[in-house]
């Protein structure tokens, strides 16, 4: 215990003055010989102990009658030596991870002597910020925390060190993101880059992100010579979305910088690009920084990604192939590879790459999951199964290896193996829905619809107000072609929960599916009467509203969507499609129809069909049936492909590729006689 605290000089120019000023005799002054022992003991204080008897002598001077200008001194006495034990204490706690036992009764102790201490003590931001640290440790007054920030915020403003800290500890004990914004804002003038990228994150989580680009835009302008800051910027930038800001942040640095510093902003560049899609703009960078620094991995995964993001699957294997021979088996490079395989649907070769991989790291999890989805994609239930059981055995009851494993073995059809592992989870885990749910399903998929209600019901029942069971027994009715029973389920838990838009929309999207639009289309406007800004419910009536051949209803909606969710592929792709293939000339614009389909195929990397056909319907109402047909073709060997991977016992899922394979094959064949293509709608 003989650890002094020397941080802190606590007698002051009036302390130190009146130790050789006070001479009058006892008799006069009661108290002052105890005074005069605690001033001594002071001088010769070295711990804990002592400071504890300056505390006693200076009370015991006090209670015998101090007065006038020795009471002063005495009471500046006593609480210097009570903040030198509170600051003693505190540290034993503060500053180690592993504290003693009786840590909580040590904080008792400091938090008395430092409340004490600031009676008079009043300015002392040091006490004050150390009061609202204990009493942020577990079990703490997290109120008188708060209280005693402002205290050492209203004292600090000349102290732009400590105001640091205590903006931060304010904030950090606010979780409304507009009173945690405004506690920046009070930092004013004061403010740090530290707090300026507090203050900034805040502002993005309250969505005022152009004050929150404004307010970097000048710390960088404040602090041009910081590359520390220039970085930090530019990834908070980045991660919130803001790419242009970003963009613009890199473009700016590279003027001033050279050589490896220009080299690495270029690839931060680069990857930003991609980022944003614009791979066009980022594979020029990329192929420069090759020619510059031809050793670099890290470059070639990049520009790997680029080439595999623009369809040019040849290049980019090119790039990870040329990076391994730098980098044998690097990790990285053969997950790139793995992916390149597994995206063009060549699976035995992602699972051949996936061998060198699992040899880097063989206990790996993350791998052998990997194996096992491969192995299902190629239908290989038996291998799958073994590599996801061989894991168990390490883990039996680790639940997502199970859920796995149960997946694998419906797929496989072997629902008694499936139901084995679920029995088993249900009875260990009674409460747990996922595998209720899970139960739910196999009985589903076995077409078992009445042992499915069954469980669905027993749900119900325990809780009545959760409408996902609801939700499910509405859904497994629609399934046994019971569509008016599945709506009027629905129905009776709205009369009772008339604002549970999940369960309005699930009774939608059952008439719909059993093509009773008019139905669907006066439901979904009711209730966008009552949300008119509802995504969800846009989307879905604009579908409805295109079933019914009413383009320019489903295009107003459409165009609502995507001012709220520009990056909304699916709002994107609906809008061009009716845009490129209308039959009313009021609705049709093939300008816009290919503007908003190529963002969609953009924002997909181009894979999925039927966007990439909804780009050929663009192409084909601007006249250029040139790359309609192109652009066509290959949606239909996509679609093609894509029968590889079709389970053939699944009629519904055999049905619907087959409707889908036809009607992009009646689209090239119009492309093929220079005909744009024109949505006919359905009949109820």
């Amino acid at each position: 215990m003989r650890q002094l605290i020397q941080s802190f000089v606590f007698l002051s120019s009036f302390t130190a003055a009146a130790i050789f000023t006070l001479s009058l005799s006892a008799q006069d002054n009661p108290g002052i010989e105890l005074l005069d022992q605690a001033t001594e003991a002071k001088l010769q204080a070295q711990t804990a102990v002592d400071l504890g008897k300056v505390i006693v002598l200076c009370r015991q001077a006090k209670k015998e009658g101090l007065s006038g200008d020795n009471l002063k001194y005495c009471d500046q006495l006593l609480a210097s030596s009570q903040l030198q034990r509170g600051i003693y204490f505190a540290q034993q706690l503060t500053g180690s991870e592993n504290r003693q036992e009786n840590w909580k009764e040590l904080r008792k102790n400091a938090l008395a002597d430092l409340e004490s201490a600031v009676q008079i003590l009043e300015d002392n931001v040091k006490a004050y910020l150390l009061i609202a640290r204990l009493n942020l440790l577990e079990d703490g007054d997290t109120q008188r925390a708060g209280k005693a920030l402002d205290e050492a915020q209203r004292h600090a403003r000349d102290e732009p060190a400590l105001l640091v800290q205590i903006i931060s500890m304010k904030a950090s004990l606010e979780k409304d993101p507009v009173k945690r914004e405004k506690i920046f804002s009070s930092a004013g003038e004061a403010g740090s880059p530290q707090l300026t990228f507090l203050h900034a994150l805040t502002l993005f989580e309250i969505k005022k992100k152009n004050e929150a680009v404004k307010m970097l835009q000048k710390l960088l302008e404040n602090e041009k010579d910081s590359p520390e800051i220039t970085e930090n910027v530019f990834k908070l930038l980045a991660g919130q979305g803001e790419f242009e800001a970003a963009v613009k942040i890199l473009d700016q640095s590279a003027e001033n910088a050279g050589g490896e510093q220009k080299n690495r902003i270029m690839l931060q560049k680069a990857g930003l690009l991609a980022d944003m899609k614009r791979f066009a703009e980022a594979l020029p960078l990329l192929t420069d920084l090759r020619k510059q620094v031809p050793e670099s991995i890290e470059i070639l995964l990049l520009r790997s990604g680029v080439y595999a993001a623009m369809g040019e699957k040849e290049n980019a294997l090119k790039d990870v192939d040329a990076a391994l021979r730098l980098r044998k088996n690097h990790p990285a490079l053969l997950l790139q590879k793995i992916k390149i395989y597994a995206d063009d649907k060549q699976f035995d070769e992602a699972l051949a790459v996936l061998k060198d991989l699992e040899a880097v790291d063989p206990k790996s999890n993350e791998f052998q999951a990997m194996e096992a989805e491969l192995l299902l994609k190629l239908k290989r239930y038996d291998e799958a199964a073994d590599v996801v059981q061989n894991v168990l055995k390490e883990d039996p009851d680790a639940p997502q290896w199970l859920e796995l494993l149960t997946g694998i073995y419906a797929e496989a059809k072997s629902f008694d193996k499936a139901e084995k592992i679920v029995k088993e989870q249900r009875q260990k885990k009674p409460e747990d829905e996922r595998w209720i749910r899970k139960y739910v399903s196999l009985f589903a998929e076995q077409k078992k619809f009445a042992d499915a209600q069954k469980i669905v019901d027993e749900q119900i029942k325990k809780d009545t107000g959760k409408n996902t069971w609801v939700i499910l027994k509405a859904v497994l009715l629609a399934d046994e072609k019971k569509d008016a029973e599945a709506v009027a389920v629905l129905d009776d838990y709205l009369q009772k929960h008339s604002g549970d838009t999940d369960a309005a929309l699930a009774a939608v999207q059952i008439l719909s599916e059993a093509k009773k639009n008019k139905e669907a289309r006066n439901r979904v406007n009711g209730i966008l009467e009552k949300e008119p800004d509802n995504l969800r419910l846009l989307q879905t009536g604009s579908q409805i509203a295109i079933s019914l051949g009413l383009h320019s209803e489903a295009a107003k909606m459409l165009e609502k969507v995507i001012r709220t969710a520009p990056d909304d592929a699916l709002a994107l792709n609906n809008l061009s499609w009716l845009y490129a293939t209308s039959p009313l000339d009021t609705v049709r614009n093939g300008k816009r129809a290919l503007e908003l389909a190529l963002k969609a195929c953009t924002l997909t990397d181009y894979k999925e069909a039927f966007i990439v056909s909804t780009l050929a319907a663009a192409y084909a109402e601007v006249l250029d049936f040139g790359k309609a047909r192109e652009w066509s073709q290959k949606c239909v060997d996509m679609v093609k492909a894509e029968e590889k991977t079709l389970d053939k016992t699944d009629e519904k899922a055999t049905a619907k590729h087959k409707e889908l394979f036809e009607s992009v094959q009646k689209e090239y064949n119009s492309y093929k006689n220079d005909l744009p293509y024109r949505e006919i709608p359905e009949k109820e």
